[in-house]
């Protein structure tokens, strides 16, 4: 096992040149330190090699880790870290060997095996057979040198305490669990890893090479190995009888246009000076000859170097999967996902929840309770702060209950807050209006409710034309003529007097309700135009918080405000003073949506 001597060797030269600098005068004693301990490492190897666990089930070998840690004196902390799926336990080991002032130095080994059959006739070979996530046998072998890394761990542990006098300061030891999958050194993260042991000065994470000769050390300038996602596709489709492929959607036959269409990713897309990789590793679908499947399920590994290639091929996987899946003619709902759930955001949903509760409910108060009485103000700071908390929540989370991420974008987020001011200026005449038709103008309650008995049809008349003109013109000019509306009905409103027909107050409501049908279907097909399967749920969802938000809490402050005008100037002025500034809201918002794009949709679902 000269190669695992080399290794331990490397690893002990740069952690005591990191505290020290009499190495070269102890590198016989070294040399006999690694040589003594060798045929131990080597029993440590083989019974790692034969006993091989799966990413996540790391049980029996971190325990064997966290034995070697405690034996060398260190302070050990087992089962550390957390992982995005809360159903799984992390098995990732932290060690910490003090040795007086000086830098710290984190010494990492990964400890899963991977799930395949080993077939090298090796006396103490694998022979491990286990259950996989999805319940199927597999076997389970080292195949990728986490045996020989963590032997040469133990035996770094195992003489740096022999040579506690040959440097100073901490060693960090972290046996990390889930490498192959992808997820273990995040999960270290997310359990606290640096706050709780505090931030190594330095890191050394070696892996073996199976293109090295035994005895080489291989070092490079700038990245070794490269980031890895692992991506989970199921293409969905329409399954039938493979005699009738005409009243079918074929996944399998999708599933290769995917494929093909992937590896353009880095043909077309990339920057060639920029390295990645994007392969195809598994493929599963169908179970009999003449059985058109209902889904195909592939697996991807993919490799970047840098933050923003990596965001550029993932987001361009999504788009092009689902893009080829629109191309089949794939139903909406069978669009190609994710296979692996996200664990539910209690907290965030707790968050998100309090937070509408409280600025709900303060909107929901009469127009008698002031602003300002603390039966109002508090549960609207006390939701306020806690919306405030939950933003803050969602950008850290890494799945957070509702998605805000979306919000960065000029397009969608523009769209929401012409939303919000659509929501405003309606909601607020809808509520004015009846009350002065029966309080000023001195209409019973029976004809002011059979004036607005036609709202709720004129609003989806409205509603129709909007998705009709969608697919003829552009959003931009579907909703510019509905914020046009919007500003001629509230002008309307300055017309108003005591003595007006009850039958012009109900036309300014009828074409407030056209504006509001006509503005509401572009507008959502603005913000989820080109958003992903896995994005429209959260997309929705702000588009209705939007909507109802801005309802409750225009209603809320124009009656205040018209009330509070109505008792010092008369109530016509007030009606005409907060006519005006829906006015003004109206035409501002018609004026910012001009920004928005000329796309269009061929059906009006597309947008919903």
């Amino acid at each position: 096992m000269t190669s695992m001597k080399i290794c331990s060797l490397s690893i002990l030269s740069l952690l005591i040149l990191a505290g020290a600098d009499v190495f070269a005068q102890q590198e016989q004693s070294v040399q006999e330190i690694v040589e003594g301990e060798l045929p131990s490492l080597l029993a440590i190897y083989k019974d790692i090699h034969s006993h091989p666990e799966l990413s996540w089930y790391e049980e029996k070998t971190s325990a064997l880790i966290a034995k070697e840690l405690r034996a060398a004196g260190c302070e050990v902390t087992e089962n550390f870290g957390k992982y995005d799926k809360s159903n799984l336990k992390s098995y990732g080991v932290v060690g910490i060997m003090k040795n007086g002032e000086g830098p710290t130095v984190l010494v990492r080994t990964d400890m899963d095996a991977l799930p395949v059959e080993e077939e090298t006739g090796l006396p103490y070979a694998s022979k491990v057979v286990t259950k996989n996530d999805e319940g199927k046998d597999v076997h389970v072998a080292h195949a990728c040198g986490h045996d020989a890394h963590m032997a040469a761990f133990i035996g770094t542990v195992r003489a740096l305490q022999q040579l506690r006098n040959e440097w100073q300061g901490t060693i960090m030891f972290v046996g990390q669990p889930a490498e192959e999958v992808g997820n273990g050194a995040r999960a270290l993260l997310k359990g606290g890893l640096y706050n709780r042991f505090g931030k190594p000065n330095f890191a050394l994470g070696y892996h073996d090479n199976a293109f090295l000769e035994t005895g080489k050390i291989g070092i490079c300038e700038g990245y070794t190995y490269a980031n890895v996602d692992s991506v989970n596709i199921t293409v969905r489709g329409v399954g039938g009888h493979g005699a009738y492929p005409h009243k079918t959607k074929d996944p399998i036959v999708l599933s290769a246009e995917i494929i093909n269409a992937l590896q353009t990713i880095v043909s077309r897309e990339n920057n060639p000076i920029d390295p990645v990789v994007v392969t195809v590793g598994s493929i599963h679908g169908g179970t009999k000859h003449n059985i058109i499947p209902d889904e195909v399920k592939m697996q991807l590994t993919v490799r970047t170097y840098k933050s923003d290639v990596r965001d550029r091929v993932l987001a361009a996987i999504d788009r092009i999967t689902k893009g080829c899946a629109v191309a089949a003619g794939i139903p909406p709902e069978r669009a190609p996902g994710r296979t692996d759930a996200a664990p539910l955001d209690l907290a965030g949903l707790i968050l998100l929840a309090a937070g509408l509760t409280g600025v709900l409910y303060s909107a929901s108060l009469g127009p008698g309770d002031s602003w300002a009485s603390p039966a109002r103000l508090v549960p609207l700071a006390i939701g306020a702060v806690l919306l405030a908390g939950y933003a803050v929540w969602a950008v850290r989370h890494p799945h957070p209950v509702l998605d805000l991420a979306l919000l960065r974008r000029s397009v969608p987020a523009l769209a929401l807050m012409l939303c919000t001011l659509a929501s405003v200026v309606t909601f607020a005449a809808v509520f004015l209006l009846p009350v002065f038709a029966q309080v000023v103008q001195g209409h019973s309650a029976a004809a002011t409710g059979l004036a607005l008995l036609p709202q709720g049809v004129i609003t989806g008349l409205g509603t129709v034309l909007g998705q009709r003109l969608l697919t003829r013109v552009s959003v931009r000019t579907t909703v510019v003529f509905g914020f046009a509306v919007l500003t001629a009905a509230s002008l309307g409103l300055l017309a108003i007097g005591a003595q007006t027909p009850l039958w012009v107050t109900a036309a300014i409501l009828a074409g407030r309700a056209a504006a509001i049908g006509l503005v509401i279907t572009p507008l959502l097909f603005a913000v989820t135009n080109a958003l992903g399967m896995a994005e429209l749920a959260d997309a929705n969802t702000l588009f209705n918080i939007c909507q109802r938000i801005a309802g409750a809490l225009g209603i809320g402050l124009i009656a205040a405000l018209f009330t509070a005008l109505a008792r010092t100037h008369g109530a016509v002025p007030a009606l005409h003073d907060t006519g005006l500034l829906l006015t003004v809201l109206a035409a501002l918002a018609t004026a910012a949506a001009i920004m928005l794009p000329r796309e269009r949709t061929r059906s009006a679902l597309a947008g919903t």
